[in-house]
């Protein structure tokens, strides 16, 4: 565990602007307004030099001409169709300057000083490369934003507490149970990863291991980059006295909208799965197909029983998960023949 420095850090560069801000919309422009007025006074009253950077995945809603009516500081990227989280965030990167990167999505508030406080955290320990904060939940419980990075063993818990009725309950709450540990506590601790929603890095870290994944359209960005990071022995540290409101699902919601298990997030991380853990290939497989498999069974069993026309969706959705898994699969052995030269 890292000490504090009992002195006074030095005072972050009053010239030059010592973070580039984030933020990634997509319809949802009152409530990209309200975080970029949050933001705007955060750096005011904390004295803290930003360039913050707006980038819109193509709105309908008139989010880019608000945006730059109301807020002339901001730097808007205005995108022609909706590009996805990672490619939309990377591109604001790439042309930002600042030594640190702030990844806030447009439904998360800044409290209490929280990014003055990551700052100072990252300027007392020149061996930290991330740091995030404690997501608070509007009704005050404390988000899951820190869990251990996602591998084919730990999928098998996710799989067993989401997709293997009727047991998923009980396998549900020793899940849960687990993942409240990560958060729990007061203490600045080293941990394997954190969520973006609020996220602080230096732009070293790109630098090292590379941008956010962008050939996946939403989801499991934070595996691929902390699991690079951790290869790379970056260190990331959670920040329990930084808090920040997080109205948690509000700035995604728009894209999703099948019913049944979430495609964009099962193909995406089965695509992180299977790019890494190549050695791990056949039980990836495998075990996606049996408990996917046991789902559709089992969906499929209740409907003739009860005559629940609801559930025509979850076995259409597990369908579409059987093929997902399927066709990631294939494209992760031929991309593995190639690389053997087969």
């Amino acid at each position: 565990m890292l000490s504090h420095d009992n002195q006074r850090a030095p005072s972050l560069d009053a010239n030059n602007d010592v973070v580039d801000v984030v933020i990634v919309t997509w319809n949802t422009q009152a409530l990209t307004l309200r975080c970029l007025a949050s933001l705007r006074g955060v750096l005011r009253q904390e004295a803290i030099n930003a360039s913050i950077w707006l980038v819109d995945n193509c709105s309908k809603d008139d989010t880019v001409s608000e945006v730059r009516s109301k807020f002339p500081e901001v730097k808007v990227i205005a995108h022609h169709c909706n590009a996805g989280f990672s490619v939309a965030n990377n591109q604001a990167i790439r042309v930002g300057r600042s030594p640190n990167v702030l990844l806030l999505n447009s439904d998360a508030f800044l409290r209490d000083g929280a990014l003055s406080k990551m700052l100072r955290f990252l300027h007392l320990h020149p061996d930290v490369s991330a740091v995030g904060p404690r997501l608070m939940m509007a009704n005050g419980e404390v988000q899951h934003s820190v869990v251990p990075i996602t591998n084919p063993i730990r999928q098998l818990g996710y799989l067993a507490a989401f997709h293997f009725p009727p047991l998923s309950r009980i396998f549900r709450r020793v899940f849960q149970h687990r993942r409240d540990r990560y958060v729990s506590g007061n203490e600045a601790r080293a941990v394997p990863l954190l969520s973006a929603a609020c996220l602080l890095l230096r732009r070293e870290v790109f630098e090292r291991v590379g941008l956010l994944p962008e050939d996946r359209f939403l989801y499991s960005e934070e595996d691929d980059l902390f699991i690079r990071m951790h290869r790379a022995g970056l260190t990331s540290f959670y920040l329990p006295e930084a808090k920040v409101l997080h109205l948690c699902g509000a700035s995604s919601d728009g894209n999703i909208k099948t019913p049944g298990p979430n495609e964009h997030f099962h193909r995406s991380r089965l695509r992180y799965l299977y790019q890494h853990f190549q050695a791990a290939t056949q039980f990836i497989y495998w075990s996606h197909l049996t408990f996917f498999g046991w789902s559709l069974i089992f969906v499929k069993m209740k409907n003739a029983l009860r005559g629940n026309a609801d559930d025509a969706a979850y076995v259409n959705a597990y369908k579409v998960l059987l093929q997902l898994n399927r066709t990631e699969y294939l494209k992760a052995t031929q991309s593995s023949n190639l690389l053997n030269g087969h």
